[in-house]
């Protein structure tokens, strides 16, 4: 939701309009050996005007009517070639653990069931701690797909079939892996580390659905008094998750589900280049000074400061500033974010200036070049105009096209966000669905586009 803020207070609201994003300095995904395809060979009713843009070439995307299915940020299709088919060879052998590095969701298949399980943040079983982000509990009842929980397989070396299964909620406070409390009737949370983490064999039975799909059982092989215990739930109220099933006709019967479209030889997902600065956004620090940040990621930490060149024409950026980096390693510890800010100050009011940001990493690439306004003086200035919002949802209908139009127009001279970027709405329990960075700050919301 947006609202517009002047000096006289709440003018209105804003209609939600998801915009499209091209990303052009993206990688194409590694899947895709020869590139991206043209979107122009790919359709049109994935754009948010059903018309591909004329910028969208083969560029990675984010187009804006497909953001409700492609939730993990920008990516295109891939080109293809023609190939001699291969050559038949010998039938592989059986891969010992078929799910490594996977992220898959429970899909609760069990006759009567058909529920995925999630989490509850708070509410928890009977004897157990109240939920919280330093361990929740398991249960199936999420009746869709936007309230299961997402978990990464992690193959525990040595024993075939068997992993570690750690849970993503995006990079939220909430990701743990899960573990199994053998004390009291092995109810499964996810509050664990990888030393002492739940390892789970996963073994595939007769499909007892008329989709015959896969399914499988879960059995628990940590030490303890749940070993080689069948997980299920309980069958009245809240169906807890839990190992303590020692028949197989008592075991929670599952599909294994991937979260969202899933990366194929067809498309994939892209990935930032190295040392290339992304979400770029000028953020306000007094009447004089504003500070530049933007987030790069690079194979090694930087070595020197980041830098802003900055000027009063887009061809004269003479001055060079340096500031700060920070690093943020995600809870799955599967990213490295380098967050750079400069402040630059003594801006003259309602002045334009032009500037370009580097990192300060080895070999690292200067961005295009963007422009922003001054603020007003504190005392004897103009109106400032605000846009305002919060709980923004990446999913077709947000407002980021209405928050570009108003940045483009120089409508507004501020926008502000109240929190909950860029999250996706999930039914009870609350599920803190966050979406990369990327796709929270698109090219041109939060400062101008290059000049």
């Amino acid at each position: 939701m947006a609202r517009r803020l002047g000096l006289a207070g709440l003018a209105g609201l804003a209609s939600a309009n998801m915009m499209d994003v091209i990303e052009t300095y993206k990688v194409p995904p590694a899947g895709c050996v020869h590139g991206c395809a043209a979107w122009s060979t790919k359709g049109a009713s994935l754009w948010a005007h059903g018309v591909v843009p004329a910028a969208a070439g083969s560029h990675c995307a984010q187009p804006g009517a497909a953001v409700d299915q492609y939730i993990d940020g920008a990516w295109c299709y891939c080109k293809t070639t023609p190939t001699p088919a291969p050559t038949p060879g010998p039938t592989p052998a059986p891969r010992p653990h078929p799910l490594d590095k996977q992220v898959l969701a429970l899909y609760d298949s069990t006759p009567g069931m058909d529920n995925f399980v999630g989490i509850a943040t708070v509410a928890h079983p009977t004897g157990e701690p109240a939920g919280s982000t330093a361990r929740t509990w398991l249960r199936s009842l999420a009746t869709g797909a936007q309230g299961a929980l997402p978990l990464r397989f992690e193959a525990v070396s040595g024993q075939d079939g068997r992993y570690r299964l750690f849970g993503q909620f995006s990079d939220s406070d909430y990701d743990h892996y899960l573990s199994v409390d053998n004390t009291n009737s092995g109810y499964v949370s996810m509050g664990a580390t990888e030393s002492d983490a739940m390892v789970v064999q996963v073994v595939e039975v007769e499909p007892q659905s008329i989709t015959k799909a896969k399914q499988f059982v879960l059995i628990n092989q940590s030490p303890g008094a749940a070993q080689g215990l069948y997980v299920s739930y309980v069958r009245v109220g809240q169906a807890w998750i839990r190992a303590n099933s020692t028949d197989l006709a008592d075991a929670m019967i599952v599909e294994l589900r991937p979260v969202g479209p899933v990366p194929s030889t067809d498309w994939g997902y892209c990935t930032s280049a190295a040392g290339v600065p992304e979400q770029i956004n000028v953020q306000i620090a007094g009447p004089h000074t504003v500070v530049v940040a933007f987030v790069t990621f690079e194979p090694a930490p930087p070595t020197n400061p980041p830098i802003v060149r900055v000027g009063r024409a887009a061809q004269s950026l003479n001055d060079t500033v340096t500031g700060v980096t920070h690093v943020h390693v995600t809870r799955a510890k599967d990213r490295t974010y380098y967050m750079h800010f400069v402040k630059l100050d003594g801006l003259a009011p309602r002045a334009r200036y032009h500037y370009s940001v580097q990192s300060g990493g080895h070999n690292t690439t200067v961005s295009d070049t963007f422009s922003f306004r001054a603020p007003y003086p504190s005392t004897g200035g103009g109106n400032t105009v605000v846009d305002v919002w919060g709980d923004m949802g990446v999913y077709s209908w947000n407002n980021m096209e209405n928050l570009k139009r108003d940045v483009d127009t120089e409508e507004v001279d501020l926008v502000i966000h109240l929190g909950d970027l860029a999250c996706t709405p999930a039914p009870p329990p609350p599920r803190a669905r966050c979406c990369p960075p990327p796709l929270a700050h698109p090219p041109c919301t939060l400062h101008r586009c290059p000049t």
